[in-house]
């Protein structure tokens, strides 16, 4: 009867350390592996116009310098 008790106590250790090993091993991959996150886009400048000799954005909506839809370079 004590050799069943210490084969099944022995299988139990067994089984209990080698899921632990194989849990210890996906924990490292997971946490050692190194990611890198890109990203690409185009950037698009404002419309703008310079009037004396400032820089000043034109807008659509809102307060602020609009373009006049009738006549070219009239704001």
């Amino acid at each position: 009867m004590r050799i069943k008790n210490r084969k099944k106590h022995l299988t139990l250790v067994i089984v209990s350390a080698a899921c632990l090993l194989i849990l210890m091993t996906i924990g490292y991959a997971a946490f050692s592996t190194h990611l890198d996150i890109t990203a690409k886009g185009n950037v698009k400048e404002k419309p703008s116009v310079e009037i004396g000799g400032q820089k000043v954005e034109l807008v659509t909506t809102g307060d602020g310098l609009y373009a006049d839809s009738y006549e070219e370079g009239r704001y």
